[in-house]
């Protein structure tokens, strides 16, 4: 971008999502608090928040170049940064050296509104945050351009994800990015933000109108070099999407797409990763295996606690699927993972959210239960994953927890439970591994020939005797019979078997 350019191309340039060029060219100019300004939300986009801090630090020396709004949205995006770091105390005085809110024109006022939001929910001040936004979309939208309301929507749904309502959430992010296309220029860096956040998100509950709307931006949005993250993280979890729907061919294609849109070491663990996933619920294991080893050569030559990428989480999804195949493999996987937990809970995205270490619990329940003397261990974390994907509606996740709690402890509760969880999921491999199990599982199928002719003899109402008479065996044998059906089905007496066979 050429650098003698003027405001309306900065804001072109930001709309189009060419923030590489836009920071040249910004940096370029001359020092003016428009410019740092406009610098300065650049840099919060990015995930630059030192550079923001010292960017106002340096404008604010010179106060008198600077207009009162100017200097209130400078200490918002101050705020702002240091909310990002983590930096409570800082954002806070940032925060109370703005004055009061109500001093300027509407844009201002509600950019200003915005960022005290944003500000409140990293410091996990949802109420507050809250408060804020209902407040700003409850008044007129005449005086305020349609991205601060879409913005709005959109932090709405970062605050129904801190109170795990995630279909509140799904359904704000479908409305911000449709606010974001509407608008008279598409703001695609956001829209790429919401549409990978959504795409993430609908891999996980079951909305198959968000799966729809993820798929059709995904396949029109002119994406931009420097959106090739999100785009790639967009990508992968459509493929997601489709290998629940049991679209395995359809899957290996997306994920192929998503791995030419980034060359990051532990995006590329996560490509393979994915197609090992998809390759054992598939059926093919030569094709998974070697997937997996690709996968571990790079996690091996990947420096984890440098890596930029918030997906670390790569290194539990390595452990859950060497729970299968090396369980000491996977144990040193897990606790790899473990010491890179602390960098992801700094991470706002990461913080306050029970999901993650829902996962690392599916993934240590596998491996326990593949190593001899840890199945009680085993059970527990599964039970406790499971709470999580149950009461937050992760129903798919939850059932994948059910089927190893039964395979952990044998009681058919669990595997009723995940046929119910896996309902919305019909040709997926979690429903397929329930029919598995249920049929493998099955009381009638654990009994002997004579039990089942016993059994069926019950089912057309003859007595013990009768079917000691039909039989040529005496009715204390029958009533040995009976008494390991009624062990088989989990009942005591033929009435509860009755009853539990017309259930």
């Amino acid at each position: 971008m050429d650098a003698r350019v003027g405001l309306d191309d900065f804001q072109r340039a930001w709309l189009n999502g060419d923030y590489t060029g836009l920071l040249h060219a910004l940096l370029a100019q001359r020092a003016s608090p428009q410019r740092d300004l406009f610098l300065a939300q650049l840099y919060l986009r990015l995930g630059r928040h030192a550079d923001v801090i010292q960017l106002i630090s340096s404008m604010l020396s010179d106060p008198v170049t600077c207009s009162e709004s100017d200097v209130a949205r400078a200490r918002s995006y101050q705020a702002m940064a240091h909310a990002a770091q983590g930096e409570r105390r800082r954002a806070q005085a940032a925060l109370g050296r703005i004055g009061p809110r109500d001093r300027w024109d509407a844009q201002t006022n509600a950019e200003i509104r915005l960022d005290d939001a944003l500000v409140y929910w990293m410091l996990n001040d949802v109420g507050h945050a809250d408060d804020l936004i209902r407040d700003q979309l409850a008044v007129t939208e005449n005086d305020v351009d349609p991205y601060i309301t879409a913005r709005f929507v959109m932090l709405s749904s970062w605050i129904a994800a801190a109170r795990e309502d995630y279909t509140a959430q799904a359904q704000a992010l479908m409305e911000s990015i449709t606010r974001l296309r509407n608008a008279p220029v598409p703001d695609v860096g956001l829209i790429a933000w919401g549409v990978h956040a959504l795409a993430t998100l609908v891999r996980d509950i079951d909305m198959p109108e968000g799966f729809a709307l993820a798929q059709e931006v995904e396949a029109t949005l002119p994406w931009t070099a420097d959106l090739a993250i999100q785009r790639f993280r967009t990508a992968r979890a459509l493929a997601w999407c489709l290998a629940l729907q049991g679209e395995y061919i359809r899957a290996f294609r997306k994920l192929k797409e998503a791995a030419s849109f980034t060359n990051d070491p532990a995006d590329q663990v996560l490509v393979h990763l994915d197609r090992a996933h998809v390759s054992f619920i598939s059926g093919q294991e030569i094709v998974a295996r070697a997937e997996l080893s690709e996968a571990d050569d790079l996690i091996r030559g990947t420096d984890w606690q440098a890596s930029a990428s918030v997906e670390s989480g790569a290194l539990v999804h390595a452990a859950e699927l060497f729970s299968g195949v090396d369980p000491h493999r996977a144990e040193e996987l897990l606790a790899q993972a473990a010491m890179v937990k602390e960098k992801m809970a700094r991470n706002i995205s990461y913080a306050h959210d029970r999901r993650y270490g829902a996962m690392a619990n599916f993934a240590e329940a596998l491996i326990r239960e593949a190593l001899p003397g840890r199945r009680e261990t085993a059970r527990l974390r599964a039970l406790s994953a499971f709470e999580v994907f149950d009461e937050i509606g992760y129903k798919w996740r939850a059932a994948r927890c059910a089927i190893l709690l039964h395979a952990i402890t044998g009681e058919e509760q669990w595997i009723v439970r995940a046929r119910e969880l896996c309902a919305s999921y019909p040709r997926s491999f979690v429903a397929q591994e329930v029919a598995r199990r249920q049929h493998e599982t099955l009381p009638v199928e654990r009994l002997t020939v004579r039990q089942r002719h016993i059994y069926q003899l019950v089912r057309e109402g003859k007595t013990t005797e009768e079917i000691g008479s039909d039989l040529g065996i005496s009715p204390n044998t029958v009533r040995i019979h009976l008494g390991r059906i009624y062990d088989a089905f989990g009942v005591k007496s033929r009435t509860q078997l009755l009853a539990r066979i017309s259930a």
